[in-house]
């Protein structure tokens, strides 16, 4: 899988440059990508183990980030909340970073959370991707990045 090449620390740069391949759907912004240094301000790990399908994705998501009370359990609630990351004033999420920053999750064993939840394996991946298109688009910086650690 192509993309993330690493994150050091609490604080520390990431750096990417190329295409998303390896299976990903073929939708512009996951397959057109330049390169680009982000600030790295807060890595979370999210138990990927813990998820066996919709309802515990929504789950591990909503208490490990702090999603509010009335967080939609959908993906398109998802993005809305992950849209919102770097504005600490929207109180979407109690896990924040500054404007201009990247709050990098970190999926322990992706392989193996890719072959028990293939469909919210595949959700993360595109809508990670859509959150930081749609602030790309509008000329912000990116506020996501996803860090994959394991062996396959």
């Amino acid at each position: 899988m192509g993309g993330i090449t690493g994150a050091v620390g609490k604080i520390g740069t990431l750096a990417f440059c190329g295409k998303f391949t390896a299976g990903a759907p073929q939708h512009s912004f996951l397959t057109s990508c330049r390169c680009v240094v982000l600030n790295v301000v807060r890595t979370v790990i999210i138990p990927v183990e813990k998820i066996s399908d919709w309802p515990s994705f929504h789950d591990v998501f909503q208490r490990v980030l702090g999603f509010p009370d009335f967080y939609g359990r959908n993906m398109n609630a998802w993005i809305d909340c992950m849209t919102s990351v770097d504005t600490p004033a929207d109180r979407m999420s109690t896990v924040t970073v500054q404007p201009g920053e990247i709050l990098v999750l970190r999926i322990d064993d992706p392989f193996d959370f890719r072959r028990r939840c293939s469909e919210q394996y595949d959700a993360l991946m595109e809508c990670t991707a859509f959150v930081n298109f749609r602030r790309v688009e509008i000329g912000e910086p990116p506020p996501l990045a996803l860090l994959l650690v394991g062996k396959s």
